[in-house]
């Protein structure tokens, strides 16, 4: 359904047709957005699919305090993600607004590298983007899970 998914299974394909069946294609976060007014972005399970498998915490950055989108004027959207209470790690991502697009690929990233949220919320991503509400809600996710920093206090 997807042009990177097809490309990926075409280079898997191709692969295993000159050097014999030995690579299978695995999908494991596929980052999926589009280009509309507003923009969204997408990876990982929804809110509802994750709440029927793992004991959830979700938090969402809405744009209006973000600090890029305050500049632009564009304040309307946010950033959700997702997170197993159990293992901290990215079960999902959603993005509505500008760059959403874009700002999906980093959480399909740090879901793909399997990081866990503590090691999210140390990322030294670029300011002022719309990228830092993964950041921030990265951040408020590990207050609200009263987690320490995985490399050292700042």
């Amino acid at each position: 359904m997807f042009v990177q998914s097809a490309t990926h299974q075409a280079q898997v394909a191709a692969h295993n047709a000159v050097m014999g069946a030995e690579k299978v294609y695995t999908p494991r976060a596929v980052a999926t957005g589009s280009f509309t007014e507003p923009e969204y972005g997408s990876v990982g399970m929804t809110e509802a699919q994750a709440r029927e498998q793992y004991d959830c915490l979700v938090e969402v950055v809405d744009y209006s305090g973000l600090p890029r989108a305050v500049m632009d004027a564009r304040t309307d959207g946010m950033c959700k993600l997702i997170v197993d209470r159990k293992n901290h790690l990215l079960v999902g991502a959603h993005v509505l607004g500008s760059y959403s697009a874009e700002v999906i690929q980093v959480a399909a990233t740090c879901m793909a590298a399997e990081m866990t949220i503590a090691e999210i919320a140390e990322l030294e991503l670029a300011f002022p983007t719309f990228t830092e509400a993964i950041g921030m809600a990265a951040q408020r996710i590990c207050r609200t899970l009263r987690l320490e920093a995985t490399k050292g206090d700042v």
